[in-house]
């Protein structure tokens, strides 16, 4: 959404910006799980995929295989089965309702763009909190 709503002389100025953002998060995440190169790993790619210019269905569908396969069980055993079992069921719809938009909006030019915002931002405030509750699992270890 980001991407379509921008005017093109700005493009580079906010690419640069998004770019730069991952490495605000990335050093103290370093810093403070060193102990934890998997888990580093996987939060730092967290923190590239949502933090990206344009995130992609693509890139975010990466994140769940290496929460499973990139840490080890007692980090899962940590986290809050709850609030990340709202998240997953979540997701899907989500996904679905972009979708829907964004062909509403692009082939019958009947979609709303304030609604478009409104679902991305619902799809990375669900991400967000799955990498949330993975860092916490990490910290309690």
């Amino acid at each position: 959404y980001f991407d379509q709503q921008m005017f093109t002389q700005y493009k580079a100025f906010f690419d640069a910006i998004f770019n730069v953002l991952p490495l605000c998060f990335g050093v103290p995440l370093a810093v403070r799980l060193w102990r934890y190169p998997m888990e580093m790993a996987t939060i730092l790619y967290i923190v590239h995929v949502l933090y990206s210019p344009t995130v992609t269905l693509y890139n975010t569908s990466a994140i769940f295989p290496s929460l499973i396969l990139g840490s080890s069980p007692r980090t899962l055993a940590r986290a809050r089965c709850t609030s990340l079992l709202v998240c997953i069921v979540s997701l899907p719809m989500t996904i679905i309702l972009i979708l829907l938009n964004y062909w509403m909006w692009m082939s019958t030019n009947a979609g709303n763009p304030n609604y478009m915002w409104f679902q991305c931002l619902g799809y990375m405030v669900f991400w967000s909190l799955i990498m949330q509750e993975f860092l916490m699992a990490v910290m309690k270890r």
